[in-house]
């Protein structure tokens, strides 16, 4: 029965989560205009799915504010204490290449914040 718990335990990040997750971007002031990775398009706040297995480039734009760049960067999930300990018990690194190579070693925070500058008017100059 381990032997069962752990089998199904290898690879279990991409199998629980998958390679995908969704995101919802918020902005301040809200109606912002965001681009990720420079083909899906979004009014926030909005939800947007992500590949987990790369970092993405979310720009930001609202009329009157500063355009913005935002780097939406992957960090390790918790379901790798599952593979470490699977592959500790069968010996095999399987089910952490198979994590890391599908996107399940990774994730996202599930809600992202930002807010933007307001741009200000520059100052005529005054000539003599």
């Amino acid at each position: 029965m381990l032997c069962a718990l752990v089998g199904g335990l290898s690879g279990c990040g991409t199998w629980m989560h998958s390679d995908k997750q969704s995101v919802t971007i918020f902005t301040n002031p809200p109606e912002s205009t965001v681009i990720v990775d420079d083909y899906l398009h979004l009014t926030a706040p909005g939800t947007v799915t992500l590949s987990r297995k790369v970092n993405h480039l979310a720009q930001v734009n609202k009329d009157g504010y500063e355009p913005t760049s935002l780097s939406i960067n992957r960090t390790w999930s918790w379901w790798v204490v599952a593979d470490i300990f699977g592959c500790f018990i069968i010996f095999s690194p399987f089910c952490i290449v198979h994590d890391i190579d599908q996107g399940g070693y990774y994730t996202f925070d599930d809600n992202i914040y930002l807010t933007l500058d307001r741009r200000t008017a520059s100052e005529p100059s005054i000539s003599k």
